[in-house]
Formats: structure tokens, sequence, C-alpha cells
């Protein structure tokens, strides 16, 4: 809950973004959020995703963007 107003929230499902900014480290789990974004995709084909920060797993999140062939959903920053 955390008192967060839910009222004041709002998702368009036909187009939205999501973000995720972290360091780009093992622990945060970045590399398992391109995992599902296929799928997401599927579910939500307007969703635009953008990832941003830096660390030494830039590059593994680099090539999976490219693996999945996520280039045109995916902007990853930093």
């Amino acid at each position: 809950d955390n008192n967060i107003d839910k009222m004041n929230f709002y998702v368009n499902y036909k187009s939205f973004t999501l973000v995720s900014i972290s360091r780009q480290t093992y622990r945060k789990g970045t590399d398992l959020l391109i995992e599902v974004i296929p799928l997401i995709c599927r579910i939500f084909p307007n969703i635009k995703i953008i990832i941003g920060g830096d660390g030494d797993k830039k590059y593994l999140i680099d090539k999976m963007v490219d693996h999945f062939k996520l280039r045109d959903k995916i902007d990853v920053l930093g």
C-alpha cells in the first residue's frame, strides 16, 4: 500500500512505456526482465521499454536485446 493513492494513476494499455533505471549488475535482474519482454510485447504490442544505467552487465544487456530482436522496442541508455 505505501500510502499511494492508486486513484491518481491510470495506465493506457494501448500504448505505454516501461522504464527501468538501475546499475546494470547481476543482482539487479535486468537480464531477467529482458527475457520476459518478448512475452510482454505479445500481450502489449505497443509497449516501449527504456532501460537506463551502466555497469558490468551492460554489454550482456545489449547482447540480449539483439538476440531477442528487441531493438525496435527497447532503448538502452547509460
